[in-house]
């Protein structure tokens, strides 16, 4: 395998066939809509701490642990990361970013590139902004830091790297919608009073700043490589199906203005329609977007900004498996990820129900699965989908 694989990690997918389509345009359909309360918020709030850790169970265990030890174990703890726990611990970079912070007593600092844009109907029908999936994100953060004051004061610190301008050539979003995006995330995290937890940065602000040069040359070699690749990446290491599935579903379709009828066929199925002239342009724009995703990512590897920028900081993922061969802890965004929800915030719209134990969760769903079911409430928020929510969990 080439020592510019990026194999070992694993991309989740974000495909919209293993999901339930209905039969007709759920958008025509009458369902219960309700406009966004102060109580939705608590809701929320409520949702991001649902998997919360024992601390009792945990001070006790690491009660012999120095304040550094105590907070890799906290952030490698299952409950918050997916990755294997063994594995990540038995990483000593990270201990030792974490032990030189609290040398100085300084918050713990987390570099997390997250918050991208994705133009795919199916998954989001018409949501420019955050919606109640990135709170669930910003409140999880949240939740984690009140617990790690506990035991070491100084607490986190989150610098979300905003990448959906850094994907935006893949994804051929309006540069308005991915601006938008990123205002309107900004503008959740000052809304929850987060503002002093959490920074959201643009990753092309940060490639512009510190390594402009050097990344359009890694970028240009790789799509010179893959422009001359028949497996379309596979000689460089790269898991192609998965990944190409992905795109596919994540490229910008809305302003083709398909039908229902050409989406589902196009998107709803594991055996899709490739040969309509739709079909077949998409095609063309998956391929396109692929080889655009994987020569930004191998030169994003080969950068390593989020390390160069803070190489004190304890970089985290939302992605599985090794990354260039370290284990990086791999940071649920919200509670349900990797668990019983398989998808990142913005690949779909978020829905609000209860455990076998009766508490409360968010999971993101495509929003065409959810859309017109009459088992749920869509609640909006200036026009936009906040969350949907059932019966059971609107009455606790």
């Amino acid at each position: 395998m080439s020592s510019l694989a990026v194999r070992d990690e694993v991309l989740q997918p974000s495909a919209v066939f293993d999901y339930p389509w209905p039969d007709s345009d759920p958008r025509f359909v009458k369902q219960p809509v309700r406009e966004r309360t102060s109580e939705d918020v608590e809701v929320v709030h409520k949702c991001a701490s649902s998997g919360e850790l024992d601390m009792d169970a945990f001070t006790k265990n690491c009660r012999q642990m120095s304040d550094a030890e105590r907070v890799f174990y906290y952030l490698s703890h299952q409950k918050h990361q997916f990755n294997p726990v063994g594995q990540v611990r038995s990483e000593t970079t990270w201990l030792n970013r974490i032990q030189s912070m609290v040398a100085s007593r300084r918050p713990i600092t987390i570099t997390y590139p997250q918050l991208c844009k994705q133009g795919n109907w199916a998954k989001q029908m018409g949501n420019l902004g955050a919606a109640a999936g990135e709170d669930c994100c910003f409140l999880f953060f949240a939740h984690m830091d009140r617990q790690v004051r506990t035991f070491y004061p100084p607490g986190l610190e989150f610098k979300l790297v905003c990448d959906a301008s850094l994907y935006n050539s893949a994804f051929q979003n309006s540069q308005i919608e991915v601006l938008h995006y990123m205002k309107s995330t900004e503008a959740r995290v000052e809304a929850l009073g987060l503002s002093h937890l959490i920074e959201i940065l643009d990753y092309v602000d940060l490639l512009n700043t510190h390594a402009a040069k050097e990344y359009m040359t890694h970028y240009r070699e790789f799509h010179a490589m893959l422009w001359n690749d028949d497996g379309i990446g596979e000689s460089l290491g790269v898991e192609s199906e998965t990944l190409y599935e992905s795109v596919r579903a994540s490229i910008n379709t809305q302003r083709l203005g398909l039908s229902y009828e050409q989406q589902k066929a196009i998107f709803g199925s594991r055996s899709p329609d490739r040969q309509s002239h739709y079909g077949a342009l998409i095609e063309s724009m998956t391929t396109i977007a692929y080889r655009e995703v994987l020569a930004t990512r191998l030169a994003c590897g080969k950068i390593d900004l989020l390390n160069r920028v803070w190489p004190n900081a304890v970089r985290v993922t939302c992605h599985k498996g090794a990354k260039n061969g370290v284990w990086h802890i791999g940071l649920r965004p919200y509670p349900e990820y990797y668990g019983s929800s398989k998808l990142l915030p913005y690949h779909g719209a978020p829905l609000v129900s209860t455990s076998k134990k009766g508490k409360l969760k968010l999971e993101i769903h495509p929003e065409v699965s959810l859309r017109g079911r009459q088992d749920l409430t869509r609640v909006e928020s200036n026009g936009e989908t906040y969350f949907y929510i059932t019966p059971e969990a609107e009455s606790i």
